[in-house]
């Protein structure tokens, strides 16, 4: 089975244009690591979904924004 998740936008304040790369990364890995283990069981097609807005600050925004982001937008799709 083939699963597409398509991303238009993501707003990235305060994250530097080197970080980006890192970000969009650990964003894939981590959202294919929960495809992979939990499923896509539950999870509806759908047009759009906002998986909301995350503070994070200091060394946390760095590691963690692209997998805390992959969290956010699993559960999102999950609510479906």
């Amino acid at each position: 089975m083939k699963i597409k998740i398509n991303i238009e936008t993501i707003v990235l304040n305060g994250i530097s244009r080197q970080e980006t790369k890192g970000f969009v990364q650990d964003l894939q890995l981590e959202l294919t690591r929960l495809v992979r283990e939990k499923g896509v069981y539950g999870i509806s097609s759908t047009d759009a979904s906002d998986a909301g807005t995350l503070g994070l600050t200091g060394e946390a925004k760095r590691r963690s924004a692209g997998e805390r982001t992959a969290h956010s937008i699993y559960r999102s799709l999950a609510k479906r």
